[in-house]
């Protein structure tokens, strides 16, 4: 038989192999769908995760700093825009290691940090 796949049963029992030309469509079928409804239900990716992230204490922390403090922001800001989670936990880094923040400085960047599952 071209096209079916048998399987052999000692037992004589012929019920599954009427039912095996559908398993496989069936499983096809059911991985398919399970698999498209997981990916769009989940929610946890990095894009998902940097799009839900508060920037505006960090942008108001640091809006008359320097000029290499305000490049990293601006780094951290366009980064989380585009969901370049480690790019911004880069930028985020380098901005919690200058010397001389004030305290809101260091809190916000703390808080996007911690935000973006980095230690």
């Amino acid at each position: 038989m071209r096209g079916k796949v048998m399987i052999s049963i000692r037992d004589g029992n012929t019920d599954f192999m009427k039912l095996t030309p559908f398993l496989i469509p069936t499983f096809v079928i059911l991985a398919t769908v399970g698999c498209a409804t997981s990916s769009q239900t989940s929610g946890s990716g990095p894009a998902v995760i940097a799009s839900k992230v508060s920037t505006a204490h960090l942008e108001a922390a640091y809006k008359n700093a320097a000029a290499d403090q305000s490049a990293l922001v601006n780094t951290v800001l366009s980064s989380l825009k585009s969901g370049a989670t480690a790019a911004a936990l880069t930028a985020l880094q380098s901005l919690a290691t200058i010397p001389g923040r004030t305290g809101e400085q260091e809190i916000a960047v703390r808080e996007i940090i911690t935000a973006l599952g980095g230690k």
